[in-house]
């Protein structure tokens, strides 16, 4: 008979210790990596570590957006939604949506804004401490022009029956409150710039007079404090005859007929378009600086300084791009 191999007596014991020491290498690298493993269902999870998780983070551009997000003050409630009963008011819900979304556009734009002149004004100080420049203040605005301005008309009727003249026919009537003094004249003042008016006419009473002029000059005060270039507001619309209103009512059919414009008390100043000053006068008309955001946010505070003084009520247009407001 012919003998066979001698089989290994170790081979069972190298083969033992081959499969400890795998074992042990592949916990090794699993607590190095960071590898969870489910023997159960053998699925390999992966942990995901800080540096991952910020990692993943997207970079934000902080000058475009919304603020109300991040300041826990500007945060409202959200209304409870209820389902439309007809196509009107499903119109309503999308007109507010659109109003919102506008108003969330503009306040971006008003963050970008602010932060751009908090930048530049802290270069400004830093080199006005050798002494080359005076010290600049930034550009702040309001929270919201709908809500810093929401005066209705409803009271600022009352409060130009309390200041203003009784309503006037015609533009004779007018005429002879200007000669007894119970209005005035505001068509030349270096403070503001009074367009060409279709439909009312350039009188007020003497306390909204001194109200306009302090809007004026707290404005250009403020553009200089800045750094901006120097303008004056412009008025659009101020003391109407109910035959003002008659003619203005047959192109624009939200007019009312009982109007704070026929007291004497009430001025509509454009936020849209400023009328720059000229350093050389050469008897032509300056062409207005147009949708300018930086003007309206500073013209926003100087008006928002006195309605907080109890000098005037002030409510924001959106659709006749001005802010509409009458003297206390």
């Amino acid at each position: 008979m012919t003998k066979g191999k001698k089989k290994s007596k170790y081979n069972k014991k190298i083969f033992l210790l081959t499969f400890a020491i795998a074992i042990a290498a592949m916990a090794t690298i699993r607590h190095a990596a960071g590898i969870k493993v489910d023997i159960r269902s053998a699925v390999v999870q992966t942990q995901e570590t800080k540096s991952d998780l910020y990692g993943k983070v997207e970079d934000v551009d902080w000058g475009s957006y919304d603020s109300s997000v991040l300041d826990p003050s500007k945060i409202t409630e959200e209304e409870e939604y209820v389902p439309s009963e007809d196509n009107d008011n499903e119109e309503t819900e999308r007109s507010e949506e659109s109003e919102a979304a506008a108003d969330s556009m503009e306040q971006a734009r008003m963050d970008s804004i602010q932060n751009a002149s908090q930048t530049e004004v802290e270069e400004d100080n830093n080199i006005s401490i050798s002494g080359k420049t005076r010290p600049r203040t930034r550009i702040r605005g309001v929270l919201s022009y709908s809500k810093c301005f929401p005066d209705s008309n409803y009271l600022q009727i009352q409060s130009a029956h309390k200041n203003g003249v009784r309503p006037q026919q015609s533009r004779t009537d007018v005429q002879q409150l200007v000669n007894t003094n119970a209005l005035v004249n505001i068509t030349n003042s270096p403070y503001y710039y009074v367009e060409h008016l279709s439909h009312s006419m350039p009188y007020l009473v003497p306390k909204a007079q001194h109200l306009l002029n302090t809007i004026g000059m707290n404005f250009v005060d403020s553009l200089c404090a800045k750094g901006l270039t120097p303008h004056i507001i412009m008025v659009t619309s101020v003391l109407r005859t109910a035959d003002d209103v008659e003619r203005l009512q047959h192109g624009n059919p939200n007019a009312v007929s009982n109007s704070c414009h026929c007291y004497g008390t009430t001025i509509d100043i454009s936020y849209n378009r400023f009328m720059p000053i000229q350093t050389d006068f050469n008897g032509k008309t300056p062409e207005p600086t147009r949708f300018e955001e930086k003007l309206k946010m500073v013209l926003s505070e100087v008006l928002y300084d006195l309605r907080q003084r109890e000098m005037c009520y002030i409510k924001y247009e959106k659709k006749q791009g001005c802010f509409h407001l009458t003297v206390r």
